[in-house]
């Protein structure tokens, strides 16, 4: 059986992930900033799998192998 993680962000991690929205909306539009919002959350939901990440994840991050990367 595998470990599952319970992944809670920090108050200010809440924070930053607000505050890079904003800034992508600013630069880059609306459609930007819901990709990536829509990335990161994703990311953060594979992080549940614990040990088990892995690159089947890939699949539903499509735009982050280097923030994977960065994950593992």
């Amino acid at each position: 059986m595998s470990a599952v993680w319970k992944v809670l962000l920090a108050d200010q991690a809440e924070l930053d992930l607000m505050e890079i929205t904003i800034w992508t909306v600013e630069k880059f539009g609306d459609r930007q900033a819901d990709d990536y919002a829509e990335t990161i959350s994703l990311a953060i939901e594979a992080l549940h799998d614990g040990p088990e990440l892995t690159r089947r994840h890939h699949t539903k991050l499509r735009y982050c192998d280097s923030f994977m990367t960065a994950l593992i």
